[in-house]
């Protein structure tokens, strides 16, 4: 080949080649894309990682608030719903209590409790409170007030104090009551209507982000909601429970190996009192029921205002001493029956001691006492005559309701019997009953079932009793005498093992 032709060949075959623009562009998208989507998917991963991660810290930021809680249920003897007698605590409109805590270990001489004083029983109280107006995220805080505690966990003689427990509880009202089980009680209440309209920091004082089921005082199912921010700026919210027991007791002095104190706990099924039959129907005044459990001192008593849907109210009882239980009515007017105290007053104005009503000017009539013995069914050195809270022991049975033998006090346990010819308030004086019966009442609220002449007690268990207390009459033919004046569920341990 010649070298001209050989030249024109190699010219053809290496021409200088190379991308166009439009190939450039369509790589540069290309990349722009691949880079992308690789981009996105990172930060998807990142969100999820830390939206996850923000969940699990507030899992255990719950769970670890709950665990704190439950411990120290556990060394209380009581649980109680609201901050009536925890000293010191302030209670506002920004603040809803859910437990009150009766802690032996905080009135030692080592704390002395919030006043200084180891006599007093102090409360330990949980709250949810309003973040308005704080530094916490809120829309809830849950705080406690009560004494330090050092690294040990154990209390200080440190001032008390209201301190945060946990940050961003939940705020919604539950619309579900959780209490399923018989004689639970909602701490703080469900919300019943519209939600009230209020100014912060005030919270409504209604179930939302931590609330408990308790029951007789000794236990609680404790429910706590947390909040929790999500990357796609949204909120979740855990909720974790869990049940705890009040364990604390107080053993004598002089044994190990034997307890007498026993946690108690009362709650109202209906008590109401007619005294003076004027008017269609004639005005009906709510009843007061003391507890007293210490000889030394008839005065020393914790006093209860019947109400509607009023939670049960826990008391410590030493069963080595007769536990004495006194129905008056209580009318802020003190006429006519000359009823003294005031259902709507607050200290002494609603709870006179029971001196009071034996001064001359209080007819005795008014005023039904009753005493409990706490000893061992049989015991050859009682007098068999004593009334039991398994019933009247005359016929040495220690089953008969009427444990004043006159009807009006009747001890009813489970499978105990009431007449269902005895007829309800009759205040038109026709013979003729024109309200429920007793048995007929109990009935309505799911405690009795009848068969022919009689109402037999049902769905109480071991630990409970039903008291029903006719005040102002003995004389079971008088249209007035109905036995339910004052109708209410005493539950405790004691009762269970001498059942």
């Amino acid at each position: 080949m010649k070298n001209k032709e050989f030249q024109e060949l190699l010219r053809k075959n290496n021409s200088n080649s190379g991308f166009t623009l439009m190939e450039l562009l369509i790589g540069l998208f290309m990349s722009i894309f691949v880079v992308g989507a690789l981009g996105f998917g990172l930060m998807q991963v990142l969100r999820t990682t830390q939206s996850e991660t923000s969940k699990v810290a507030a899992r255990n930021e719950t769970s670890r608030a709950l665990d704190f809680i439950s411990d120290e249920v556990k060394r209380a003897s009581t649980i109680e719903n609201d901050s009536t007698n925890a000293t010191g605590f302030s209670l506002t409109a920004a603040k809803t209590v859910v437990l009150a805590l009766n802690i032996p270990e905080v009135n030692t001489s080592a704390t002395l409790g919030s006043d200084g004083d180891a006599t007093t029983e102090e409360r330990i109280v949980y709250f949810l409170r309003s973040a308005t107006g704080t530094n916490w995220q809120g829309p809830l805080v849950l705080y406690r007030y009560g004494p330090p505690l050092d690294a040990n966990g154990n209390y200080t003689n440190a001032a008390w104090q209201e301190e945060a427990l946990i940050d961003g509880i939940d705020d919604t009202h539950i619309t579900n009551d959780p209490c399923t089980a018989a004689g639970d009680v909602l701490s703080p209440p469900l919300l019943t209507g519209t939600a009230p309209t209020l100014t912060p920091p005030a919270i409504s004082s209604s179930a939302s982000g931590f609330h408990a089921c308790i029951n007789g005082g000794n236990t609680a199912q404790l429910y706590l909601t947390g909040g929790t921010d999500t990357a796609t700026g949204g909120n979740d919210t855990y909720t974790s429970d869990t049940r705890v027991v009040a364990r604390a007791r107080t053993a004598p002095t002089d044994r190990v190996d034997s307890f007498v104190s026993y946690t108690m706990s009362f709650r109202t099924l209906g008590a109401t009192y007619n005294c003076i039959p004027t008017g269609t129907p004639p005005p009906r005044w709510k009843m007061r029921t003391d507890f007293g459990n210490n000889p030394s001192n008839p005065n020393d008593t914790t006093s209860w205002i019947h109400q509607d849907n009023r939670q049960p109210q826990p008391i410590q009882i030493d069963t080595s001493n007769d536990l004495t239980i006194t129905s008056v009515p209580v009318d802020p007017a003190a006429t006519d029956c000359l009823s003294k105290g005031d259902e709507n007053a607050t200290g002494d104005a609603q709870t006179e001691p029971l001196s009071a009503y034996t001064d001359g000017t209080f007819p005795d009539g008014h005023t039904v006492p009753y005493t409990m013995r706490f000893v061992v069914e049989g015991d050859s050195t009682t007098d068999n005559n004593w009334h039991s809270f398994n019933g009247d022991n005359v016929a040495g049975t220690y089953d008969q309701p009427d444990v004043n033998g006159d009807g009006t006090i009747l001890v009813l346990k489970n499978g105990s019997t009431i007449s269902a010819t005895m007829i309800g308030y009759d205040y038109n004086q026709d013979d003729v009953g024109d309200e429920d019966s007793l048995g007929a009442f109990l009935e309505s609220k799911g405690y009795a079932q009848r068969s022919g002449d009689t109402y037999t007690i049902e769905n109480l268990r071991n630990d409970e009793r039903i008291m029903a207390v006719e005040v102002g009459q003995t004389d079971s033919t008088h249209p007035g005498f109905d036995a339910q004046d004052s109708v209410f569920i005493l539950a405790s341990d004691v009762f269970a093992q001498e059942y």
